[in-house]
């Protein structure tokens, strides 16, 4: 699978991060790649967070220190801005936020590194930490977060 995602620094030059995925002894990697697209200013003078997309509901934009990045849904997914994540197209926008992970503050990956983490009261999420920025991030339907290979996987006992 390959998805793409522009990235612009404010009052520089927006670039894309080309991204594709291997599988190796079942797990999933993700190889990302830089390339030059032009100028673009979304993110100055915005606060830190995440953005719909007016020109495609497939992605989204996320804004971190004023740095602008044009973040893709996995295939099949729209942005869902009331929700704050991916969601399946037929997932009505106005739905109230889940409240798994609600309680974990804004600030908990300040200090974390780039990664994956558990939510302990909540299996059908986990926490994104990306350059000290908190995603609550819910795994595809019917799988679970396993907090010792990082990633949304099948319950035990599913065919």
């Amino acid at each position: 699978m390959n998805v793409t995602a522009k990235v612009s620094k404010p009052h520089n030059k927006v670039h894309t991060l080309s991204t594709s995925r291997h599988t190796a002894d079942g797990c999933a990697q993700e190889i990302i790649k830089g390339l030059d697209l032009g100028s673009g200013t979304f993110c100055t003078g915005k606060q830190d967070g995440n953005y719909a997309n007016p020109s495609n509901s497939s992605t989204y934009i996320a804004c971190s220190n004023q740095y602008t990045y044009v973040m893709p849904c996995y295939p099949g997914l729209v942005y869902n801005a009331a929700k704050d994540w991916c969601d399946w197209p037929s997932s009505p926008a106005t739905s109230a936020p889940s409240s798994c992970g609600s309680q974990i503050s804004t600030s908990f990956c300040r200090t974390k590194a780039n990664g994956n983490y558990a939510i302990s009261s909540c299996s059908s999420s986990f926490i994104m930490c990306s350059n000290g920025l908190t995603y609550i991030t819910p795994c595809p339907s019917n799988l679970i977060f396993n907090d010792i290979f990082k990633v949304c996987v099948f319950p035990p006992g599913s065919p």
